[in-house]
C-alpha cells in the first residue's frame, strides 16, 4: 500500500546551481514537444549556450536526452519516456484528484463527485467521490455510476468541449430526461447553452437528474488537450443560494485547471472542428455592479434569485403534494354501510 508523501520544494531552490538547471531543462523538453535548438532552450531558461550545452552532454549519456543525428537539435530521450511511464503507473486519475475533491468539499460543504469520460461510448462513469456531511444529500455514487452527457452539468460540462459531429452524434441517441420526460434538444437548441459553457468554464443544472437538485460542474483536460471528465458539485435546491455559487465557481474552474496542469495539460483545451465556431458567443453578465461570476442565463441576477426562490417553494409545495397523498394511501379507511358488521 502506497504512502502519502508531500513533495515541499520553495520555487527558485537551487534553482542556479547543476541540480536545479538539470531539472528546469527537463521541464522545459517535457512542455515542448518539439525538437529544440541550444539556443533555443538557452531563451527558455535564461542559460547562457555554453551552459545549456554542458547540461546536455551530462545528460545524453543516461538516455534522458537525444541529439538529432543531422542537426543540432534535442528532445526527450528514450530513458525520459521509460521513466515517466513507470511514474505514471504508478497513480491514477481518481487518486491525483482527491486532493482537489477535499478542496472543494471544504469550501461548499457540499458533495462533489470526479467523473471520467468514456470516449468509446461517449459517456461519463464516476471515478470518485466525497460525500456532504448534511443529513439531506443525494446518494449519486450509488444510483448512477454511467452516464449520457446530453442531460445535467457534469454531462454538459463535457459534451461542450466536443466536436460538433460528436456533439449531434450524443443527441441523436439521447433519451428523455429522466425527470419529467422532456424530449432531448436538437444541436440549434443547445447551441446556445454550449456556447455559454465553453465560454464561462462551467456547467449549471437544475433538476435534471435528480429531482429538486442543483449542480454545476468544470472540465478537466488531458495532456493532449481533449476533455477527459469534470468535477461536480450537488447541491439540494432547498438548501441552494446564488451568493454561495457565485463563490464556488471560480473556486471550481482553478482547481480544474490545475488538475489539468498535473495530468499534463497546457494552455486552452484542444479545440474540435466546429460547425459554431464563427457563431458569436453572448454571455450576460450579472446586472448588479461587482456581482462577479458571469451565469450560464441571460436572467438578470435580481430575477435569478427571486426564480430560484420560487422554485424552492414550489418544490415545497410539490413535497407536500407528495407526503400528503402517500399518508392518504396509508391511512385506515371507514367501513361503508354495506361493510359494517351488524349488532345484535
Amino acid at each position: 500500500m502506497r504512502r502519502d508523501f508531500i513533495s515541499k520544494a520553495a520555487p527558485g531552490d537551487d534553482s542556479t546551481g547543476t541540480v536545479g538547471r538539470v531539472i528546469r531543462l527537463l521541464r522545459v523538453l517535457a512542455e515542448h514537444p518539439e525538437e529544440q535548438t541550444v539556443k533555443g532552450l538557452g531563451l527558455k531558461l535564461d542559460l547562457p549556450p555554453t551552459t545549456v550545452h554542458r547540461l546536455l552532454n551530462l545528460l545524453i549519456p543516461y538516455g534522458m536526452i537525444e541529439r538529432h543525428p543531422k542537426h543540432p537539435r534535442y528532445r526527450a530521450g528514450g530513458e525520459y519516456f521509460r521513466l515517466a511511464s513507470l511514474v505514471l503507473k504508478q497513480f491514477d486519475v481518481a487518486a491525483l484528484a482527491r486532493p482537489f475533491l477535499a478542496r472543494l468539499l471544504e469550501l461548499t460543504r457540499e458533495s462533489c463527485i470526479l467523473w471520467l469520460y468514456q470516449p468509446v461510448n461517449r459517456r461519463i462513469v464516476i471515478g470518485d467521490s466525497l460525500e456532504s456531511s448534511h443529513a439531506l444529500r443525494y446518494d449519486l455514487y450509488n444510483q448512477a455510476q454511467d452516464r449520457s452527457l446530453t442531460w445535467g452539468a457534469v454531462g454538459r460540462s463535457i459534451l461542450a468541449h466536443l466536436s460538433d459531429t460528436e456533439i449531434r452524434q450524443v443527441l441523436a441517441s439521447a433519451q428523455p430526461r429522466p425527470t419529467d420526460g422532456a424530449l432531448p434538444p436538437t444541436f440549434e437548441q443547445l447551441l446556445p447553452e454550449i456556447q455559454r459553457i465553453r465560454a464561462n468554464g462551467y456547467a449549471r443544472s437544475e433538476g435534471h437528474l435528480v429531482p429538486g437538485a442543483t449542480a454545476i460542474a468544470a472540465p478537466f483536460f488531458n495532456a493532449s488537450g481533449a476533455v477527459a471528465g469534470c468535477v461536480g458539485i450537488t447541491t439540494p435546491i432547498i438548501r441552494h443560494n446564488m451568493e454561495a455559487e457565485r463563490q464556488w465557481v471560480p473556486e471550481l474552474i482553478t482547481a480544474m485547471r490545475e488538475f489539468s496542469r498535473l495530468l499534463g495539460h497546457q494552455g486552452q483545451p484542444r479545440t474540435p472542428e466546429r460547425d459554431s465556431a464563427a457563431l458569436p458567443i453572448k454571455v450576460r453578465r450579472p446586472k448588479r455592479p461587482g456581482a462577479g461570476f458571469p451565469h450560464v442565463t441571460d436572467l438578470s441576477l435580481e430575477y435569478e434569485e427571486r426564480a430560484l426562490y420560487e422554485r424552492k417553494i414550489g418544490y415545497l409545495v410539490m413535497e407536500n403534494e407528495r407526503l400528503r397523498a402517500d399518508l392518504a394511501k396509508h391511512r385506515p379507511t371507514e367501513p361503508t354501510d354495506e361493510e359494517a358488521v351488524p349488532h345484535g
